[in-house]
């Protein structure tokens, strides 16, 4: 956001006060599920080390959201609008939270104890 702020890549529709909030709420939800589904699906995904394997997961589950958009702005179009900056931005976001996650599980992974 302050890389935005800085150069207007991606318009956002509210000021930066209203969007840290938005934001800020979003990625702690995605980065919970993506977190939970890095843990349930480590020995599954056939990729070594947890930079990888989170990438993958949040970029799979924002493609997943985003053909759920898809879907929706299908049934109803003057509902829920497919806009191309926005997808492009969702996807960055993801990225950029998968690459921190990743970051932190490789610094601090997550042992199952049985």
């Amino acid at each position: 956001m302050a890389l935005n702020s800085f150069t207007s890549v991606f318009a956002f529709e509210g000021g930066l006060a209203h969007n840290l909030i938005s934001f800020t709420i979003g990625g702690v939800l995605f980065g919970l599920v993506s977190g939970g589904a890095l843990y349930l699906l480590d020995g599954l995904l056939p990729l070594k080390g947890y930079f990888t394997k989170a990438l993958v997961v949040t970029t799979a589950l924002w493609l997943l959201l985003r053909g759920a958009g898809v879907l929706l702005s299908a049934m109803e179009p003057r509902r829920y609008n497919v806009i191309g900056a926005e997808t492009l931005q969702g996807l960055v976001l993801a990225v950029a939270l998968g690459a921190i996650l990743g970051f932190v599980w490789t610094i601090m992974p997550l042992e199952v104890s049985d």
